[in-house]
This record gives structure tokens, C-alpha cells and sequence, in this order.
């Protein structure tokens, strides 16, 4: 078994027909919002953003996931001189649960303010266990998207077309159990031995979705809210008996609620 394929496999456990072990989430997006809040403000978030299990790299047939997450974003915008900066980071519930911090810049590119953009950064590092698997993972990875206001500026409702592309470099180590044609299975059979191995990768995705904005650029300390449902696909390796064997493609989706406040 090569040390550049030992796996993915080895990271984590995948989901049988008769088994449901998941492991290793690897969120894809950030589900930051591209529009800036032009004053000092906070984002927050809940909702679920779309991603894939490592463990789902090990099944005949892999499929996206999508992960339950909170998140909080800073802009301090004239606090510090930078209009645009964004600090925050997110909880993201599975198995292991994981902190990542991340840091970017947003802000409109036209005089008209309908067209916004933004740049992500982001990284932690994780470990956990689940039926008989165990894993210890890292991640670092940017995100670059953008923001049309389809319907124009409105201090009621507006509707936005949002897309962008996003590239996570991981790197994993582990223990998993495979079964006789080489696709992980639950280690709750003494016939499936356990197996070492690490592996690292790049998971490029792209990102398209539709978000409601609502009360945007009210002069208040409520500056608005967003209601985003996001679609995102992108290529993941493919790992049987330890070998890698190419690639495939998958889908996920996500919906969150984003409120934003701060100064008047």
C-alpha cells in the first residue's frame, strides 16, 4: 500500500449498505456572506452549509453531506482602518464536533453597490472516533465568492444570485476495516482487521445558490438578515483495498439563516 494512497480509507470508516458509520466532516464552504456591512457589525449564523465525509471516500457509491453549523463573523470595518476585514470563525456539529477560526475581506466592486465579492481563508485541525474508526485530520483552505443583487437595492427585500469556487488541502491519518472487494465497513466483525494509513489531497468545489435579504441597510443596530439556500458540488478521491482509484463527482446542499448588528 503506497503512502500517497493508503487512504482516505485510512482516515476514517465509510457507510455501508448495512452499516452508517460517518467520520471526518470537510465542509466546503463557509457560507459567508459577500455583502459588507460598511460600519462596525457581527454576523451570525445557523444553518447547515454542504461538504463531504472523508469516510464517504471509501464507499462504492460516495455521496455529499451536509453539516449543521453556527458561525459568527467580525467586520470592525472603520475601528481599524481596513473597510471589508472579516474576522470570525464557526462550531461545526458532527463527528469529531470541530472550531475553525477564518479571516477574509468582502466588499462591493461597483458605484451602484449590486455586485459584492469576497475572499475566505480558513483552517483547523481534528480528531475523533467512531465505531471502531478513528482519525486525526487537518485542513486549510480559501474561498472565493461572489454576490449579484438580481432585484436591486431595496430597504425591504431584495434577491441575490451567489456563486464561488473553493479549494480545501487535507491531511489525514487513522484507522479504518475493509471488507472483501476493499470498501470500508463498521469494525464490528473480528474478520475485519484493523488497517494504518494516512493520505493528503486537495478537494476543489464550486458553490451556486439563491439568498433572500431582508431589512438591508436600515439605520439601525439590526443591519439586515439573509435566508441562503446553497448548492455545491466538487471532486473527492476515490480509495479501494488502499489503492487510489481516480475520482468522483458529488452534490450537497445547505440552508442557513444569517442576522447582522452592530452600530447605527
Amino acid at each position: 500500500m503506497s503512502t500517497t494512497t493508503r487512504s482516505l480509507l485510512a482516515a476514517a470508516v465509510a457507510l455501508t449498505a448495512s452499516a452508517c458509520t460517518t467520520l471526518g466532516p470537510m465542509p466546503t464552504t463557509t457560507g459567508v456572506s459577500p455583502i459588507p456591512h460598511q460600519r462596525p457589525g457581527v454576523d451570525v449564523q445557523a444553518g447547515a452549509v454542504p461538504g463531504v465525509h472523508v469516510s464517504s471516500m471509501t464507499q462504492k457509491d460516495p455521496a455529499g453531506s451536509s453539516f449543521t453549523q453556527l458561525a459568527a463573523a467580525f467586520e470592525p470595518d472603520r475601528l481599524v482602518g481596513i473597510p471589508g476585514l472579516i474576522a470570525g470563525g464557526r462550531f461545526i456539529s458532527n463527528t469529531p464536533n470541530q472550531v475553525e477560526p477564518y479571516l477574509g475581506w468582502r466588499g462591493f466592486v461597483d458605484p451602484a453597490k449590486t455586485i459584492a465579492v469576497a475572499a475566505v481563508a480558513f483552517g483547523t485541525r481534528s480528531r475523533g472516533r467512531n465505531q471502531g474508526a478513528s482519525l486525526e485530520a487537518s485542513r486549510i483552505g480559501g474561498e472565493v465568492i461572489a454576490d449579484a443583487n438580481l432585484t436591486g437595492p431595496s430597504r425591504f427585500a431584495e434577491l441575490h444570485l451567489v456563486g464561488g469556487a473553493s479549494a480545501v488541502g487535507m491531511w489525514s491519518a487513522g484507522t479504518y476495516c475493509a471488507n472483501a472487494d476493499g470498501f470500508g465497513v463498521d469494525c464490528d466483525n473480528q474478520s475485519n482487521a484493523p488497517i494504518n494509513g494516512s493520505i493528503s489531497g486537495v478537494l476543489p468545489a464550486a458553490r451556486a445558490g439563491l439568498a433572500l435579504d431582508f431589512v438591508r441597510n436600515r439605520a439601525s443596530v439590526f443591519h439586515g438578515g439573509r435566508l441562503e439556500l446553497t448548492i455545491s458540488g466538487g471532486t473527492m478521491p476515490l480509495v479501494v483495498a488502499g489503492d487510489k482509484k481516480g475520482s468522483a463527482g458529488y452534490a450537497s446542499a445547505g440552508l442557513s439563516l444569517t442576522l447582522g448588528v452592530g452600530d447605527e
